[in-house]
């Protein structure tokens, strides 16, 4: 059985917002000094389309 990355993705990116803005309210970091990371995003999610593509069965 297969699943969807997609449907697992979004939850886990609204789940990993979440709890880096309820730490910046804390105080226990800063966000902004992490939105500096933005291009990590970008290459864990090109990363991520490219083991999907290596494993899907490509008849």
């Amino acid at each position: 059985m297969r699943t969807c990355s997609r449907t697992v993705a979004v939850p886990l990116c609204l789940i990993l917002a979440g709890t880096l803005l309820s730490l910046d309210r804390f105080g226990i970091i800063a966000v902004n000094h992490i939105w500096n990371l933005w291009p990590v995003i970008l290459i864990a999610t090109g990363m991520e389309k490219l083991y999907v593509w290596t494993i899907t069965d490509r008849k």
